[in-house]
């Protein structure tokens, strides 16, 4: 729970996640960022560090190392009383407290989930997964009710009805929202389910596709050591050589395992990472669409595309590729539709929108 991938972690997450597969582990979704990711801001020098802001409110840390949150216009809203906090997301944030027990608050403070678990996840599709003193995790309601027992060694969260949850045995199966088991624990390798198909292997590798009812929608095609779980109908997957390409539900090669990542379709585009780790986007026949020059790329949110030049410069592009801001800001996040937050060399915070004009 010490780690949490965010933004400026994002362009190396599938590469963990590969190794993770190719030493035989199910990749575990972590949520807490490393401390040293907050970015410090000059004009916020009562906070030793301040992050940016989500759902209207930032993170703050204050001299004595406690976390809270303030709103846009510098006020405490919520006290820096925690040991961590995270970002808020759909009004409620997961906080740790001083005995390392995590829980949850909404904007005003309130603690409506006790701290009592070792382990506290966002809720999806209703419910989130918590991990209890015995390391075992299961699931909560959003009034902190226990309703699937924690009692798997490994649980992912609730995706298409069905949450991926592992065995004392290391197998892999299929629980409903009730707890009960939909596909056996049978399964060496599994993904989520996403779009009614999951990717799953028995032996050695991913080598099957399987819908909510078990039947195998293809077999034996091929074998990959890793597989994702399936996104606007492709899933990206990873060969014996290490190597990254995209298939559909059919089990049929639509893009060739020749990338060193690709990243899951959003929008349309994927990003995908060259032999000389540099990044670009391909369309979903496998074109290049925006050339690998980048550092660093992030998924298109609603037509643009934060980036990172050769001197580690953000800035902003659409889907022609075409430059809308240009790369000269140490950093930018997303704040709301067609809206960035970024910081300047100086460490000041501005917001602009997608012309790259100071709107607030």
């Amino acid at each position: 729970m010490k780690t949490r991938i965010i933004v400026l972690l994002l362009c190396m997450s599938f590469s963990i996640m590969a190794s993770a597969q190719a030493s035989g582990g199910q990749i575990k979704r972590s949520t807490k960022p490393s401390k040293k990711q907050f970015a410090q801001s000059k004009n916020t020098r009562q906070w030793s560090h301040k992050e940016f802001y989500h759902e209207g409110l930032a993170r703050v840390k204050d001299a004595n190392d406690k976390y809270g949150f303030i709103d846009k216009t510098g006020k405490v809203v919520i006290p820096c009383k925690w040991k961590w906090v995270y970002d808020f997301e759909e009004g409620i944030a997961i906080v740790e407290d001083a005995n390392g027990k995590f829980g949850i608050i909404n904007k005003t403070g309130e603690v409506v989930i006790p701290c009592e678990w070792n382990m506290v996840e966002n809720f999806h599709e209703g419910l989130a997964r918590v991990k209890d003193s015995n390391e075992k995790m299961g699931f909560i309601d959003k009034t902190g009710k226990v309703v699937i027992p924690c009692k798997w060694d490994l649980a992912l969260w609730f995706s298409d009805g069905l949450a991926l949850v592992r065995d004392n045995h290391g197998k892999y199966g299929y629980i409903d929202k009730t707890g009960q088991l939909t596909i056996s624990c049978k399964w060496k390798y599994a993904s989520e389910f996403c779009e009614g198909v999951a990717v799953v292997g028995v032996f050695n590798d991913y080598d099957m596709i399987i819908d909510k009812n078990e039947k195998i929608i293809s077999k034996g095609q091929w074998q990959y050591r890793f597989a994702n779980e399936f996104h606007e109908g492709l899933s990206n997957v990873v060969d014996a050589n290490d190597k990254w390409g995209v298939i559909d539900k059919t089990g049929k090669v639509v893009v060739p395992c020749q990338w060193n990542t690709i990243w899951s379709f959003q929008e349309g585009f994927a990003r995908v990472k060259d032999s000389n780790n540099k990044m670009g986007f391909i369309d979903k026949t496998g074109a290049v669409v925006i050339s690998c020059k980048w550092n660093c790329v992030y998924d298109f949110n609603d037509g643009h595309a934060v980036v990172v030049d050769t001197n580690d410069k953000y800035g902003v592009i659409d889907t022609k590729g075409n430059i809308t801001i240009p790369c000269k800001w140490r950093y930018i996040g997303f704040y709301e539709k067609g809206i960035y937050e970024v910081e300047d060399s100086r460490g000041n915070r501005l917001f602009i929108d997608n012309s790259g004009k100071v709107v607030k």
